[in-house]
Order: structure tokens, then C-alpha cells, then sequence
């Protein structure tokens, strides 16, 4: 999360945590993937920050 949250300066976006346990849809959608990080509704990686894959989304 440190790192995510290092990155917030450069492209300016919120971060906001969900407990997938929280909503089925959710659940059922990313069960054995979390962490999982996406922007608006778009996986950009699962398991651990990629990074590179951040950057593609921004740049």
C-alpha cells in the first residue's frame, strides 16, 4: 500500500480499500486475486503492484 500510495503524487487518483468479503459480486469476481487494484472498473494487476502496468493506465 506504501507504494501505491508513493505513486498517488504522480497521477493524482484516490485510493479507496474494499473488503471483497463485503459484496458476492465482488467475491465472486476477484476470490483468489486479491489484492487486486483497478481504476475505473479496469484490473490493472493482482497479487502485488505492477508498477508498469500503473503507468500504462496514466500514460
Amino acid at each position: 500500500m506504501a507504494e501505491l500510495l508513493d505513486l498517488q503524487d504522480r497521477w493524482q487518483f484516490d485510493v479507496h480499500t474494499r473488503d471483497i468479503d463485503d459484496d458476492p459480486t465482488l467475491r465472486e469476481r476477484y476470490n483468489t486475486l486479491v489484492p487486486v487494484l483497478t481504476l475505473d472498473g479496469q484490473e490493472i494487476c493482482h497479487y502485488f503492484l505492477d508498477p508498469e502496468r500503473l503507468a500504462s493506465y496514466f500514460e
